[in-house]
């Protein structure tokens, strides 16, 4: 997405104008006015307490995105933040006019800007802020000559529209597109505390959900589905021991054993990697380009060979016969329809049928937005870059390389599988005879011990990114060196 906020240039500086434009959709502009405004933008706006605040947030988070904690507009009852927060809840129509809405009729704005004790109903101060520290780089602030803003201006537009907070170090560039190293280290943290965020994967609920899913893939059998649902549930922990802390000799008695993670798998690796810092006897891998080499590593292994597979692999090793069983929904893998502005209409995947990038497809073909005579074909992930890159067609391919793709200049974001409700499910799989239990317990006790400490999930996201042999890996495999990406 791109928001651009232009403001006069005068002593008491007011915005004039917001551009925004959301990926794959058209661009929107709202201009400061009534009447005569109305006949040149798709909205207007008054330069009202609620609009005050958006301008204050969106430029305090340019002024201190170099910072340890984010801008957040935070106030109590009648203050800026309230302001903001009620147009966002009730909403109001500029609201609308300038972000617009979802598919389900909410506004877009929901998906941009987070809130806590949202109307005030608990004691506390109201506190509005973005939901990804990422679009940062999305917010351009300008003159009425369109010159863009340097950081010291844009602190100096902070203070002058009332923003108090004072930075801890020496004024910063200004980065943009994803284009430096902590951007990218950005991206791979929102992915891991959005998929840990979803905690219904922790509750029957999410068992639920996910069976309902499988049961209408062409592909799986309803005995398939009643086996996942029933493992699943079996290794579901009694209601008394679902929210247990784990003990640090709980962890360490743990029985010895590999987990194997496909290096995508950004959320599930995180989280096995905190539980192995605890202490646990695990041996973690995850150098593997795919579910099919992971299996043949489960014959091979010298401990209990565990892993993490999606709904499709765990139907492949059903067929070959492997001796793995589902035993806990880990955190899922986004992944997105992506394209550039001279595309064909021919659609690659960068998995087989039965990866989440074709259901993607055959959704998008269902509800009309491809069209029934839109092809698919399959391609690899490295395949996938040069495509798109290239405008040769449309891909679907899962995190990160939809999320670095997207940032370079003329390929955008079309869907998401996320608000589309494919989730991308990742599933813990246990050999036959290994008691998954004391395991699951650990990796649920480690869940909530990142959910509780997002710093400390963010220092364990980044320092997977500083192993050279990680980093380099998931170059090779999305073909990203050509594109010079990372």
């Amino acid at each position: 997405m791109k928001i651009v906020l232009t403001f006069s240039s005068d002593e008491a500086p007011v915005l004039t104008s917001v551009a925004f434009q959301r990926d794959g959709h058209e661009p929107r502009l709202l201009l400061r006015g009534k009447q005569i405004a109305a006949q040149y933008a798709d909205g207007t706006f008054q330069w009202s307490r609620a609009v005050r605040a958006l301008a204050l947030l969106l430029v305090g988070s340019v002024v201190f995105q170099h910072e340890k904690s984010p801008y957040v507009l935070s106030g109590e009852k009648g203050s800026s933040a309230a302001s903001l927060d009620y147009a966002l809840s009730k909403p109001t129509q500029w609201i609308l006019d300038m972000f617009g809405s979802m598919a389900n009729e909410k506004p877009y704005a929901l998906r941009i800007f987070g809130r806590r004790n949202s109307e005030g109903k608990q004691k506390g101060p109201i506190e509005v802020f973005l939901q990804q520290a990422r679009h940062v780089a999305d917010i351009h602030i300008t003159d009425g000559r369109q010159n863009v803003y340097s950081w010291e201006e844009c602190y100096r537009l902070f203070q002058a529209l009332g923003g108090l907070r004072t930075p801890t170090g020496e004024p910063q560039e200004i980065h943009r597109d994803g284009g430096d190293s902590s951007g990218v280290a950005q991206l791979f943290q929102d992915e891991v505390v959005q998929a840990l965020s979803d905690i219904t994967t922790l509750e029957p609920l999410g068992i639920r959900r996910c069976c309902e899913r499988v049961q209408e893939y062409d592909w799986c059998s309803s005995e398939f589905v009643d086996d996942l649902h029933d493992h699943l549930l079996e290794a579901f922990p009694e209601t008394s021991d679902r929210y247990q802390f784990t003990t640090s000799k709980d962890i360490q008695d743990l029985a010895p054993c590999t987990v194997a993670v496909l290096p995508l798998a950004i959320g599930s690796l995180v989280l096995v990697r905190a539980l192995q810092k605890r202490g646990a006897p695990i041996r973690l891998e995850w150098e593997y380009s795919g579910t099919a080499d992971m299996l043949v590593r489960t014959e091979k292994s010298d401990l209990p060979f565990c892993c993490v597979l999606s709904i499709g692999a765990l139907v492949q090793a059903k067929e070959e016969c492997r001796s793995l069983t589902a035993s806990m929904l880990l955190p899922r893998t986004s992944f997105s329809l992506l394209t550039s502005a001279s595309s064909e209409t021919q659609i690659y995947c960068a998995s087989g049928k039965r990866g989440y990038p074709y259901q993607l497809y055959q959704l998008l073909c269902a509800e009309g937005e491809l069209g029934p005579d839109v092809p698919c074909a399959e391609c690899t992930l490295a395949e996938a870059a040069v495509i798109v890159k290239k405008g040769m067609g449309h891909v679907i391919v899962g995190f990160p390389y939809s999320a670095l793709l997207k940032n370079l200049p003329g390929i955008c974001e079309i869907s998401s599988a996320t608000d589309r409700g494919i989730p991308g499910e990742n599933i813990l799989c246990i050999p036959d005879g290994f008691d998954a239990r004391p395991l699951i317990a650990a990796l649920r006790g480690t869940w909530y011990e990142l959910l509780e400490d997002l710093t400390l999930c963010q220092e364990l996201t980044r320092e997977l990114l500083s192993d050279p042999q990680y980093y380099k890996y998931i170059k090779r495999l999305g073909g990203l060196h050509a594109l010079a990406v990372l």
